[in-house]
């Protein structure tokens, strides 16, 4: 039509302005149609690109990653690689030089924390699962490890509320395909309102996960989870819990009130819970949970 042809040039127009000033070339232009009276959900409302491609390219920690138009990137890659660097230095202190890495990463949008974690871990990589709610982000992760010349057979991305298809990960890579000398890091990184209370009853319940890096945009959400996995053992919150070690905050955005924080969470050892104390319940659910994890070890022996 005329209206987005007119658009498409007046647009066009300004950006090869501002190309002229800042050097910034024009990858693509897509609307998104929403006809409900709250924000568009990514996977129903499909976005039209009415010029140039859906997506551009970005550089961050030496790899390359593919962003489409719907996927989440941070804009402020000098202060990002930061933030990654930390958490992927977080995720390795410590552990077994003879360990293999296995990497869980939560909310993994185009698989950026994930990857550039991988590639600290190098070769001691055992395999990374990314989770992630928006389809197209789950596309670029793929592509982006292609990409970057991480093996299909050590990276896998699975689209779907993480609530939802984080049972069938840790069963899948995480319960039977890894080693006991592996050493499981959990990383989360989820939207403002942090993630869903399933998901930090998953974790707790998964003993295979020894440590939890968590990336928080909103630091009232990030006590919110830090609670659930941390809190004492209860007939709600079962499963050994973890305990804080060490947290920082990172500007990604200069000027505002807003600041990212990063928190390094530890799986708490037997010896420093004391069970005597805890109630009835508490320990009845602790001894159930035990029971269920003995009756799959020995499905896999089977």
């Amino acid at each position: 039509t005329r209206l987005k042809r007119d658009f498409i040039a007046c647009v066009c127009a300004e950006s090869e302005r501002i190309s002229a000033d800042l050097g910034c070339v024009l990858q693509g232009i897509s609307i998104q149609v929403n006809d409900t009276v709250s924000t568009a959900d990514n996977n129903a409302c499909a976005s039209d690109t009415i010029y140039g491609t859906g997506h551009y390219y970005e550089e961050m920690c030496g790899l390359k990653f593919r962003v489409s138009n719907t996927a989440f990137f941070q804009i402020n890659t000098v202060s990002a690689e930061r933030l990654y660097q930390t958490a992927a230095n977080w995720a390795m202190s410590g552990v077994d030089e003879h360990a293999r890495i296995v990497l869980l990463d939560v909310c993994c949008g185009t698989g950026t924390i994930g990857l550039c974690v991988a590639k600290h871990i190098g070769a001691r990589l055992r395999t990374l699962i990314g989770l992630e709610l928006i389809e197209e982000a789950v596309k670029d992760a793929i592509v982006n490890a292609q990409l970057n010349g991480f093996d299909a057979k050590s990276t896998h991305f699975i689209a779907g509320r993480a609530e939802e298809t984080l049972p069938h990960a840790l069963d899948e890579y995480v319960q039977r395909n890894t080693n006991e000398r592996d050493y499981v890091v959990a990383i989360l990184d989820p939207p403002r309102c942090g993630v869903h209370k399933d998901i930090c009853k998953l974790i707790r319940m998964q003993p295979r996960i020894q440590r939890v890096i968590y990336v928080s945009c909103n630091s009232s959400s990030c006590i919110n989870d830090a609670f659930r996995l941390c809190s004492t053992p209860s007939k709600k919150n079962v499963g050994t819990p973890f305990k804080p070690m060490r947290g920082i905050g990172v500007d990604l955005f200069p000027h505002t009130e807003h600041v990212e924080m990063i928190m390094h969470l530890e799986r708490c050892r037997q010896d420093e819970i004391d069970w005597q104390k805890l109630s009835i319940q508490a320990k009845e659910s602790h001894r159930k949970h035990l029971y269920t994890l003995q009756q799959l070890n020995r499905e896999q022996e089977d």
